[in-house]
């Protein structure tokens, strides 16, 4: 098949989800299709990212979310115009839904199949609830009413121009469903997965901890993610300030962000500064030496669908400890339920930190066990991408059946 992929964003060395871009079109390319990926100009990526793969970017100005957002409608139709005139397709993918927009504006792509891969609602309510508390424009309610009606319209306007919808989890599904009640037969779960060939086990954790300069005796908790407001990294920071002293845990921040000036103040007033590093970017090619040698890894962010990174944790071998909130539950209680806090709040969490942290040495190889069997068995993305392959054919087999005979 000749695929195209449009996104707004393609970042494949960064953490987490930016990275699914990456990992599917590859993969296709590696099964013989031949593969495009359209995104905006924003960074270069290393050839040798992209293999067989082609990339094709667009200008886009990011002065403001408004701006970006237009001009990554208008960018992404002009550029996905010019490839459809030029040459013929046989599935368009899209991963945003401002993409999505300019794509489906064009005409050509309206006979072109058209799949829509959902990663999460375009801004999610939560987002918002922060934007009230942070003081930003969604504060103030005619602007937030306003906000929310463009963006339910066009999320429904979204799935209901396109063949499929790909939901990243079982809850991804549940949101689309609730978006737009007549999605449901036209929407699969093809989940996000994991390299579990780079994503192994260490071992010997221990070990994998010296090598990183840390102390091999103390428990290691990590924090995965861009150091913004939604991840609410200053959440995990109270949740390890809660921990008794007798646990005697180290802990690491991975990631960048606006965040980290606020976030190492609040370590300060914590008084846990000296407990707590901040790694800064860690490139996609280093970030399983962490989770080897991390004894959890605890997400407290203000929302998950599927999280990529959680997943890499558990590939790893390594519990992960979250918040009952979105996606996080469907993942964690296919290997423990234990793993899920029983509320989402600072002290829930740390109880669960606490309790996964204090198991006896039987119980915790068992859990780190059932973590890498999960994932394996779950998550990989060989058989993934095969089910999203499969899916393709399916959509480019029903198009042709429907197209006009001459």
């Amino acid at each position: 098949m000749k695929l195209l992929f449009v996104c707004n964003l393609f970042h494949p060395e960064e953490l987490g989800g930016s990275r699914y871009p990456l990992e599917v079109c590859t993969r296709l390319a590696r099964r013989g299709h031949e593969v495009t990926i359209v995104s905006s100009r924003v960074s270069p990526v290393p050839s040798d990212h992209l293999e067989s793969v082609r990339r094709v970017t667009y200008p886009v100005i990011r002065w403001h979310p408004v701006t970006t957002h237009v001009s990554n409608i208008w960018s992404a139709r002009r550029c996905v115009a010019g490839l459809l005139q030029t040459e013929p397709w046989d599935v368009i993918l899209l991963s945003s839904y401002d993409v999505a927009v300019g794509t489906l504006f064009v005409p050509e792509a309206r006979r072109t199949p058209t799949v829509f891969i959902y990663h999460s609602r375009f801004y999610h309510p939560r987002i918002h609830a922060q934007g009230r508390e942070r003081g930003d424009l969604v504060r103030w309610p005619f602007i937030r009413h306003s906000l929310q009606t463009y963006m339910r319209h066009l999320e429904r306007w979204t799935f209901r121009r396109v063949e499929r919808i790909v939901a990243v989890s079982r809850f991804s599904q549940r949101e689309i469903n609730a978006v737009d009640p007549g999605s449901p037969s036209r929407s699969v779960v093809i989940p996000t997965g994991v390299d579990t060939e780079r994503f192994v086990p260490a071992a010997d954790r221990a070990a994998a901890k010296a090598a990183l300069g840390l102390d091999p005796a103390r428990p290691l908790i990590i924090g995965v993610g861009r150091l913004t407001p939604v991840k609410r990294l200053d959440r995990w920071l109270h949740v390890v300030a809660h921990l008794p002293t007798t646990l005697t845990w180290q802990g690491v921040l991975l990631g960048s962000g606006p965040e980290e000036p606020a976030l190492r103040r609040q370590a300060q007033q914590l008084g846990i500064a000296s407990r707590v590093a901040f790694a800064g970017y860690v490139p996609g090619a280093a970030v399983h030496r962490w989770m080897q040698a991390a004894d959890l890894s605890l997400c407290t962010s203000q929302f998950e669908n599927q999280s990529l990174a959680m997943l890499e944790a558990l590939a790893c071998g390594t519990p992960v400890v979250g918040p009952p909130v979105g996606g996080i539950p469907d993942t964690l209680t296919a290997v423990d339920q234990g793993l899920v806090a029983a509320e989402d709040n600072i002290e829930a969490l740390a109880a669960c930190t606490q309790r996964v942290l204090e198991q006896p040495p039987p119980a915790t190889q068992a859990l780190r066990e059932r973590c890498r069997q999960m994932a394996v068995s779950a998550y990989d993305w060989e058989p993934i991408v095969g089910q999203l392959e499969h899916l393709l054919e399916e959509v480019v087999d029903e198009a042709a059946a429907v197209a006009p005979t001459h």
